[in-house]
């Protein structure tokens, strides 16, 4: 071999080896960069979920998102105001004695309580009252696992008014309204009492419900080509017909200045007496529809015929259901008898005394339709008398109904949104007497 070959060869190995190196140096310094990356990232994402925590803690948000997995440990989950009771509902096999609070943002234990027995199995209650300071929270227990997280803010009734407003307001009637005559008919007739109830009704919330009002007189029009006779299934299109005529009443009264208004009041004329003639001979007794449909058209017409209606069914045995009608002749404008507002009022403040005697020991009531129920006629004598046992009842009820997660008809939809503003109301109120 010559020497230049030899040289050459020298110098190619030395080349390679040269590369060699800075290759295995070059992937160590790629390695570590990339575990330096890694670091950093995941560094990153926990700031970033700290940074959603404190965001969740400042900025509340209105609305229930529903969860993916069920909890046994059932909270509101739109919230508590600070000065609420509050209490968390526990079901399971094997519940423990107490659980605990704890702050999302930190993970701190910032409350402890006991887990008290409902007396039926598997269920029990808890009270939290006592945690006051506005935030982000959540339940936990060993055994049952954590709830999901709940917020204490201020204004927490004005806030969920506004926004189940807003959604009603948003809401086109052929998505809100289910096609259900009766429940369609009463929700409306709870949206236009709720505009009575304000001191001065928002323009944009009228023509909301002017649009509703129309969008039912298209629908009842079609439901009309099948007439409504006395073989009806339990007389249903009967009591649709009476519903029907309360809240076309009712939405006259409130929208009568608009025009067109008149439209209203004529349907609901010609579906009362329609009513009238369909029902059974033989039953003649006043249902709680008729009673309300009378009302509401005494309200806006004076008809002596219509007071009568309304004395034959306060002349009767049961008048358990007639909340809507007593709501309609106590707050009417036209020359009532005073015996009659008497008795009504009797009746609601001792339902009303029952009832927040049994959710101060029961915390709930499990059907929601008697919930919803008990907190109008709740929030009604409140709104009378300004007591704050009953607004203390009717929020407990409240809460136990956001812990539900089950959808809710336009009916409830309607029925909320009348609480909220009564409670969002009085909470205003009371600040301004203090």
């Amino acid at each position: 071999m010559t020497k230049d070959k030899r040289e050459f060869r020298k110098r190619i190995t030395a080349f390679f080896s040269v590369f060699l190196c800075l290759l295995l140096v070059g992937c160590q310094t790629s390695a570590a960069g990339q575990k330096e990356q890694i670091t950093t990232e995941s560094e990153e994402n926990e700031e970033l979920s700290d940074e959603v925590g404190k965001m969740q803690t400042e900025d509340i948000v209105i609305g229930i998102d529903r969860p993916t997995v069920s909890s046994n440990i059932a909270i509101d989950l739109q919230g508590y105001a600070p000065d609420d009771l509050k209490y968390a509902y526990f079901t399971g096999a094997d519940l423990q004695d107490t659980f605990s609070v704890y702050r999302q943002k930190d993970k701190q234990v910032v409350y402890q309580g006991s887990i008290q027995q409902t007396g039926e199995a598997g269920k029990a209650w808890g009270d939290f009252s006592g945690l006051t300071e506005p935030g982000s929270y959540y339940i936990q227990t060993a055994v049952i696992g954590r709830s999901y997280t709940f917020q204490i803010y201020e204004d927490r009734y004005r806030m969920q008014f506004e926004t189940d407003r807003k959604s009603w307001r948003d809401t086109a009637p052929e998505d809100y309204y289910t096609a259900e005559a009766t429940t369609d008919y009463q929700a409306l007739m709870i949206l236009a009492v709720l505009q009575e109830f304000y001191t001065e009704p928002e323009e944009e919330d009228l023509k909301k419900l002017q649009k509703d009002a129309d969008y039912l007189i298209r629908y009842h029009t079609e439901q009309a080509k099948s007439s409504v006779s006395a073989s009806d299934a339990d007389m249903a299109g009967v009591r649709a017909e009476y519903s029907y005529a309360a809240a076309m009443a009712q939405c006259y009264h409130v929208l009568k200045n608009e025009a067109g208004a008149a439209v209203y009041l004529k349907q609901a004329q010609t579906a009362y007496q329609t009513a009238v003639r369909s029902r059974s001979r033989t039953d003649m007794a006043v249902s709680p529809e008729q009673y309300m449909a009378a009302t509401a058209l005494f309200n806006v017409t004076g008809s002596y015929s219509y007071h009568q209606v309304i004395k034959q069914y306060e002349a009767a045995e049961d008048t358990a259901e007639g909340f809507w009608g007593d709501l309609l002749y106590l707050t009417s404008l036209q020359r009532v008898d005073t015996k009659l507002c008497e008795q009504q009022m009797n009746r609601l403040l001792k339902e009303c005394g029952e009832l927040s005697d049994n959710v101060f020991s029961q915390h709930a009531i499990e059907s929601r339709a008697d919930s919803l129920t008990a907190m109008l006629k709740l929030a009604v004598a409140d709104n009378t008398l300004v007591s704050l046992e009953y607004r203390n009842a009717c929020k407990i009820l409240l809460h136990a109904c956001y812990s539900n997660m089950e959808e809710m008809d336009c009916v409830q939809r309607s029925a909320l949104l009348f609480i909220e503003r009564e409670l969002a109301k009085m909470g205003k109120e009371s600040e301004d007497k203090e």
